[in-house]
């Protein structure tokens, strides 16, 4: 890791219930590489976290909803020699959009929870989706950190 201050995100999980009731999540590819992830990004002057949550679940995913209580931890990650930890929220979708801002340059695809943490490229990712999922079933979540 750098010297440099980490740098901080704010991010999503967006999710839904699926036809058959189920926890579905969304995931978007990254611009970089094309792996599966949840919506993130830099977090404006005068944005709070959760703002930036749902900018960025609109922007990159095409979904509106709402953030759903605490965040549901943080992960860290290093991108060309600097470190970013991102603050991740669920979000309870309630409109998906034909088209949105960054349909160009990404894909998005909704997947049942588990499949979905078994897709995403980062381990702290899929943390946060199994924590998200341990919520949804009523288990204990003690806030701790994803790494």
């Amino acid at each position: 890791m750098s010297d440099e201050p980490v740098i901080p995100q704010a991010g999503a999980i967006p999710f839904r219930r699926g036809a058959d009731g189920r926890l579905e999540v969304l995931l978007v590819t990254s611009t970089t590489d094309g792996s599966w992830g949840v919506p993130k990004g830099h977090i404006d002057p005068g944005d709070g976290r959760e703002d930036t949550a749902v900018t960025e679940s609109l922007e990159e995913g095409g979904v509106r909803g709402a953030v759903v209580g605490a965040p549901l931890g943080a992960y860290r990650y290093e991108k060309r020699g600097r470190t970013f930890e991102v603050t991740v929220f669920a979000l309870e979708v309630r409109e998906t959009l034909e088209r949105w801002e960054e349909e160009a340059v990404r894909e998005r695809r909704w997947l049942p929870a588990g499949d979905a943490a078994d897709a995403v490229a980062r381990p702290g990712v899929a943390a946060l989706i199994r924590a998200l999922i341990a919520c949804e079933s009523g288990g204990p979540f003690d806030g701790n950190r994803a790494r």
